[in-house]
């Protein structure tokens, strides 16, 4: 037992500090090609983002991998079902996104930066139940590798648009499409 405790928490601790250098040397890099006007609007979508993917998602992952070890015998139905929620709270969190930057943001400039950005609280859905699904499982690996390439191809994404001066509006669609 406790080598699988080591194993899984070597794992995530690897993965969680590769990936938070990836973000911090991206932005860094961002900041600094973006400029403060826009890489301001590309903190405030990423903010809304993270709001709301908090906001809809909190508890959900846990109580997931919980009902998941329940049932290890056949995990599939509550795979399905948390699949199901995400999806639909995706949804819901990307439209009260589009509403609540319509209805703050007085220009128009923001609302299509938001529905490209936006497309992650759906697409982390698939991510977000199959984390589950792993961490019941004790293959602590498997979504901490996909976390350290997501980060990577994101970098390498955004850092190229950006070197080609293609906008904050590529850059989020480039982003998009990677996640």
């Amino acid at each position: 037992m406790l080598r699988s405790v080591l194993r899984n928490f070597t794992a995530i601790g690897i993965a969680h500090l590769a990936d938070r250098a990836i973000v911090f040397l991206f932005m860094v890099y961002a900041a600094r090609v973006l400029g403060p006007q826009a890489f301001g609007e590309y903190l405030l979508i990423g903010t809304y983002i993270m709001f709301f993917s908090i906001t809809f998602t909190a508890g959900l992952l846990p109580v997931a991998v919980r009902e998941i070890v329940r049932h290890r015998d056949n995990p599939r139905p509550t795979f399905e079902a948390t699949l199901s929620l995400r999806l639909v709270l995706g949804l819901l969190a990307y439209g009260l996104l589009l509403l609540l930057v319509v209805l703050a943001q007085p220009t128009t400039t923001l609302l299509p930066l938001a529905a490209i950005a936006g497309t992650a609280l759906i697409v982390d859905a698939l991510k977000d139940a199959y984390t589950a699904y792993h961490t019941a499982f004790e293959r602590m690996a498997v979504p901490s590798a996909f976390q350290v390439i997501n980060s990577m191809l994101t970098a390498a994404v955004g850092s190229t648009l950006l070197y080609f001066d293609h906008g904050l509006l590529a850059l989020l669609l480039g982003i998009a499409l990677v996640v």
